[in-house]
């Protein structure tokens, strides 16, 4: 299975735009096709990386707005820590034809 990954987001959880709005955001046939990783910054604790990994499951078994609810209170947690988001698509989603032959969305 060919599969595509692209960071969604990056950026301190102080700013006005939360790093998952971007997830919220998308369609339900983009949240199916889609897998998600949290990677967090070095310092992050044993109880932040427990809950990272549950959102992740969450949103990888498809449960994406409980997956969703969940990321406020990781923001809480890591204060102004660095969250990235890795979204890989299931199957890749291929682009308008363009000049040079086919091409798959990586972002």
């Amino acid at each position: 299975m060919l599969t595509l990954m692209f960071l969604l987001v990056s950026g301190s959880l102080a700013s006005s735009q939360s790093v998952w709005t971007l997830l919220e955001e998308m369609s339900s046939q983009e949240k199916e096709n889609s897998m998600i990783e949290i990677l967090l910054g070095e310092g992050a604790t044993s109880q932040e990386i427990l809950l990272k990994e549950e959102i992740e499951n969450l949103w990888n078994e498809g449960e994406y707005a409980a997956s969703i609810c969940l990321f406020p209170i990781l923001g809480e947690m890591t204060g102004d820590g660095i969250m990235e988001i890795v979204v890989q698509w299931k199957e890749p989603i291929v682009t308008p034809q363009p000049d040079w032959g086919t091409d798959a969305l990586v972002s």
